[in-house]
């Protein structure tokens, strides 16, 4: 959802920041998603900018993650957002603002992603910059894959069948 809280504008600012630095052929930013900010990030775009929408096809989706070098999350705050999970199933890096709840478990930094801290100045740069240098890495895709299964639905069900197994063991009289 495109709110405050999802904090788009400094992932916008950090990556017109990176295509100026870069003074070559960078890649696009495409946002995707509705709310109440649409029209403010409407207004930001431009032809390495782009505002494809609200999306809800899962495959195209699922093809558009494929297609890119990445995932951006510039969250303020976020406690786990399933958007790392599909990121990583797709085998592509994140790059994620250190306000993300999942950050530290999902996203190792410098192994499966970036992950940014906005007190740091530029860093968000330095983000982009390994995104777009590594996310072909074979190493990375690796990684992010076995990231994938390790924070998969089916792995959570087993660790809590095992939680629940041994507490049902416990007499609590």
């Amino acid at each position: 959802k495109l709110e405050k809280r999802k904090n788009i504008l400094e992932a916008i600012e950090g990556f017109k920041k990176y295509r100026k630095k870069l003074k070559k052929n960078s890649p696009l930013l495409l946002i995707a998603g509705t709310g109440p900010e649409v029209e403010l990030i409407k207004s930001l775009t431009n032809s390495h900018i782009i505002y494809i929408g609200y999306m809800d096809d899962k495959s195209q989706i699922r093809k558009l993650i494929q297609e890119s070098l990445g995932l951006v999350i510039s969250s303020l705050y976020d406690p786990s957002p399933k958007t790392i999970n599909e990121s990583f199933a797709c085998a592509k890096p994140v790059l994620c603002r250190n306000t993300i709840g999942t950050s530290g478990d999902l996203v190792e930094h410098l192994k499966n992603g970036y992950i940014y801290s906005p007190e740091i100045k530029d860093d968000i740069l330095l983000g982009f910059d390994w995104i777009e240098k590594n996310s072909k890495n074979n190493k990375v895709k690796n990684f992010c894959l076995n990231k994938s299964k390790e924070w998969s639905p089916q792995q959570n069900a087993k660790a809590v069948m095992s939680i629940y197994k041994e507490i049902s063991k416990k007499s609590f009289y």
